[in-house]
């Protein structure tokens, strides 16, 4: 293998071969290579000016004979040198320095290319809209239409008493805005980026690129969503997120105190919020139960509602259609061990429901342990209770226990929990609200004359695994 200094000597007596050449570039290639050149040509022009500023001597007689066009020679291969030297200096610097400015300005010029693509193309779209909901687009408000196209800058405002639900097509993401959301939509280059002023809204996102996430961002936090089930809530003082099924993180935007988290993961059945003065933790949901409804045909029983009804995106009794199935489900958490006692009742027993208690938290386990008759039996319950006079308010203590103690089908058979474990329940009821069915219980110790109660919301937690959502195998 040829030196530098040996092909760069090849090179000025245009003796190098083709391969030799291939060689000195690859060479040439190396910073380290160029840093050498650049040395070696700085010493020849610090020794060419040293030995020019030196006055001139006479010659020795043994150069006397020498004819004056003999030192003109000699120096010009050394000049000739110099310049073909500067010359492949420059030439790779020149070829180096063009390529990466044009591969950048080659990427620059795709990357404003794709922002301007995706800043005309549409965000998603309305698939849903009740009331006055308007889209603000380029400072002009406009009545928002049910399958209208949403782009990025729109801002979508739902009024009181509104609705709307924006999707995006190809996927089963969707977000169901309620009554006072406002939500801004920006460029979905790197991902759909959204902005939730104020309001609430409730989120069913289907798996998305790592690299292209959904991010959600409001005047405190910061969501960012890959693909889960969730609820989301901004006020101008704090937003609450609540995650029912997979993982959220939360990146608050100002810290409550130097110790408080910047951002914290929500997995399933947790909450958090982000406020100024608030620490940012995730925490279990407490009293709640997870709720799906569905739109089924006249006569469906309840464990077929899912296989042939239409689920609705909207839990509003009032836009309810009128066969309608709701099913409560999620988590049991024993406060103390020992034999339960479980009623189910509904305002004059007009709402026929089911209760199912599994014997762990696995919904493969459960049975029905307590029913409220059927929906003849329901209506025969309504025609008593109308003849008998107009019905008590729901929220007495006498009206409560008169609902629980109309079918003996609504009390359950003692059931034995242990303190601390979780166990599965559904509840399944006509129509839709919480209104319309109620969970009562009797703890272990206390009188059997004692009146049933309700169950303490402290005991409940949503469900966040949709696999359960189906399993119906478990019944017996």
């Amino acid at each position: 293998m040829n030196s530098l200094e040996e092909l760069l000597a090849k090179f000025e007596a245009s003796n190098l071969s083709a391969a030799e050449m291939g060689e000195l570039k690859l060479m040439l290639a190396r910073p380290e290579a160029r840093a050498e050149l650049v040395e070696n040509w700085l010493l020849d022009e610090t020794i060419h000016d040293a030995l020019c500023s030196q006055p001139a001597e006479a010659p020795a007689p043994a150069q006397a004979q020498l004819s004056p066009a003999q030192p003109q020679q000699a120096t010009r291969p050394v000049r000739a040198r110099r310049r073909r030297f500067r010359w492949l200096v420059w030439h790779e610097v020149r070829f180096t320095a063009g390529w990466s400015f044009g591969a950048a300005a080659a990427a620059c010029l795709a990357l404003a290319g794709l922002h301007s693509y995706f800043q005309r193309a549409p965000v998603g779209g309305l698939t849903e809209v009740r009331a006055e909901v308007t889209v603000e687009r380029g400072g002009t408000r406009r009545p928002a239409v049910s399958g209208g196209m949403l782009y990025p800058g729109d801002v979508v405002r739902v009024p009181a008493g509104g609705a709307a639900t924006v999707a995006w097509a190809g996927e089963a993401t969707r977000l169901d805005l309620a009554s006072g959301a406002e939500l801004r939509l920006s460029n979905p280059m790197w991902g759909k980026r959204l902005s939730l002023e104020t309001g609430a809204l409730d989120a069913s996102v289907a798996s998305q690129p790592r690299w292209r996430p959904m991010i959600i961002a409001t005047p405190q936090a910061e969501a960012k969503v890959v693909g889960t089930q969730f609820s989301l809530s901004a006020t101008l003082a704090s937003t609450r997120l609540e995650v029912l099924e997979g993982v959220v993180r939360l990146r608050k935007n100002l810290l409550a105190s130097p110790r408080d988290n910047r951002e914290v993961l929500v997995h399933t059945g947790e909450a958090a919020t982000a406020a100024p003065d608030v620490k940012l933790e995730a925490r279990p949901i407490t009293g709640s139960l997870s709720s799906d409804a569905w739109a089924v045909p006249p006569g469906t029983a309840f464990a077929e509602a899912p296989a042939r009804g239409t689920l609705l995106s909207q839990r509003d009794p009032s836009a309810a259609p009128a066969n309608t199935v709701e099913r409560l489900r999620g988590y049991l958490l024993a406060p103390v061990s020992g034999d339960y006692t479980f009623w189910i009742a509904s305002p004059n027993g007009q709402t026929p429901a089911e209760l199912w208690l599994s014997t762990d938290e696995d919904p493969a386990h459960q049975r029905r342990i307590a029913y409220l008759g059927s929906p003849a039996t329901a209506r025969q319950g309504a025609a008593a209770a109308r003849q008998s006079g107009p019905s008590r308010r729901r929220g007495s203590g006498s009206a409560l226990q008169a609902d629980v103690q109309r079918f003996p089908s609504q009390k359950s058979a003692p059931q034995s929990l242990v303190q601390g474990r979780r166990y599965y329940l559904e509840l399944w009821h006509e129509g839709i609200g919480p209104e319309r069915i109620a969970l009562c219980w009797r703890l272990p110790g206390e009188p059997a004359a004692a009146p049933p109660r309700l169950v303490d919301i402290q005991a409940l937690r949503p469900l966040g695994d949709a696999a359960g959502s189906e399993a119906r195998t478990g019944r017996k």
